[in-house]
Parts: C-alpha cells; structure tokens; sequence
C-alpha cells in the first residue's frame, strides 16, 4: 500500500465528484467496433488437391487431403522469350523493288529519293505504306503504288509464327 503526505493511502481514494452536466457536455460518443466477419472454418469432407507454392524452390507440393502425404512436383522451366527476327526482302521478287520513273521528272531529268514506311503483313504483302518523305511528291507516290503492288517479303517471325513489322525503306531515283 503507498501512502500520501496525509497519511490515507491511494487505494482509498474517491475521484473527486464532478457535476453530472459537465460531464456529459465533455465526453463525446465512441466510435463503433469494427467487427470482422468470421473466419469460414467449414471444412469439406471430400478429399479436395490443395496446391501451395514454395517461394525459395518454385516448387508445387499437392496435397491431396487423404492424410497419405505430400508429392513434391516440380514447376517446368520458364520458355525464354521468344526471338524477333525482321521481315527481309524475298529475293525472288528482287527486280520489282524499283518503281517506275515518273515520266514528267525523267523528262525534266530530275533524280530524287523517297523513304516510306510499310506494314509487312504475315503472308509477306505489303498491306499498307505511309510516305515519310520525298524530293519530290510524284517520286513519294511510285513508290507507294509500287510497295503496294510489287513489295515482297519473307515475313518477320517471333520464335516460329510470322507477324506483322514495320519497316522504313528509301528508294533512290537516278538517270542512267
């Protein structure tokens, strides 16, 4: 027992009495509880596989709720990602690669280039082409035209199925 300077110990005193409107004025209402809900604990009768995985390993373990053990399966090796390989031209169609020379600029003998960007589809066609530039607007449409029409490719591939690319290719105007 702890004694205070007056000689009463602690354990016998009263709080000291406070007015009970005070004391409602300064205590505010708690706020509720929150309850989770419970845990569903049913487990069923029938032997159900459970699967469970080992950080460290990678491994499986199966159990399969008979109580008999555990198998320890191993997960297969993750595939390595798939490689890319560009569409390359198809050299059998090699000579269909030059448009032919606008004849109004061949006329004026004004030599140029135009670059586009075509969409080389699974099959190897050339299934749309966009004009980046040219030295003059006749040369950029040849070579649209002639991408469109002519330009084939062995397709690009990701590991062994074909897929679309794109590519970027110029070609060069000159007068022989």
């Amino acid at each position: 027992m702890i004694r205070s300077r007056g000689g009463a110990s602690r354990s016998n005193r009263c709080p000291p009495k406070q007015d009970k409107q005070k004391q409602d004025s300064n205590t505010r209402p708690l706020d509720p509880v929150y309850v989770p809900e419970p845990v569903n604990t049913n487990i069923p009768n029938d032997p159900v596989d459970i699967r469970t995985g080992n950080e460290e390993t990678g491994d499986i373990v199966i159990a399969d709720g008979t109580g008999s053990g555990e198998t320890l399966i191993k997960d297969p090796p993750p595939e390595p990602p798939a490689i890319f390989s560009a569409a390359t031209r198809d050299p059998r169609f090699a000579r269909d690669f030059q448009p032919d020379y606008p004849s109004n600029l061949l006329q004026r003998e004004i030599e140029g280039s135009a670059t586009v960007r075509v969409l080389i589809g699974s099959d190897g066609r050339v299934h749309e082409a966009q004009l980046v530039r040219a030295t003059h607007p006749d040369f950029g449409k040849a070579t649209v035209k002639q991408a469109l029409k002519a330009w084939r490719f062995r397709p690009a591939t990701r590991g062994d199925v074909a897929v679309e690319d794109w590519q970027t290719l110029s070609v060069r105007f000159t007068i022989d």
